[in-house]
């Protein structure tokens, strides 16, 4: 069963994100480690410093099930921030499948309609193939800037 690890990492907290591949590099160290499907999630400033990072949850087997409103309290404390969430697929190819495609656009509705509107920068899944950025692949609703 997944869980909501609350409490922020201090690994990520301070580092800088101006890009996608900023925001990969910085997961990507966390998740080469990591053989159980996890969700993470980052709350990144104005000025593309990182403000938070949680572990949103953890799954057995090969998935992991979260809310949108989990996966977006990472930057609830904030205001209005940016969030990257990322995931790992264990064992298979970073390429995202339908239902995750469609339930990203879900969160991404979620944060538009939260009281203060959070934006979602990026979504990446990390894979035995590397990485992929949903803002870089054109799958992220409207224009995503990067901070």
């Amino acid at each position: 069963m997944p869980t909501n690890t609350a409490t922020p990492s201090s690994s990520l907290v301070g580092a800088w994100i101006a890009s996608p591949e900023d925001a990969a590099f910085l997961l990507g160290q966390v998740f080469r480690n990591i053989h159980d499907p996890q969700v993470h999630a980052l709350a990144v400033g104005p000025d593309g410093q990182v403000l938070d990072h949680r572990v949103v949850a953890r799954g057995g087997g090969l998935s992991v099930e979260v809310s949108p409103e989990d996966l977006l309290s990472v930057g609830k404390p904030y205001g209005r921030v940016g969030v990257v969430l990322a995931h790992n697929h264990v064992g298979v190819s970073s390429v995202p499948n339908t239902a995750e495609i469609v339930a990203n656009q879900l969160v991404v509705t979620a944060a538009d309609a939260m009281d203060v509107p959070l934006l979602v920068l990026d979504h990446l899944i990390f894979g035995d193939d590397g990485y992929v950025s949903f803002a870089e692949n054109g799958l992220m609703s409207g224009p995503v800037p990067i901070v």
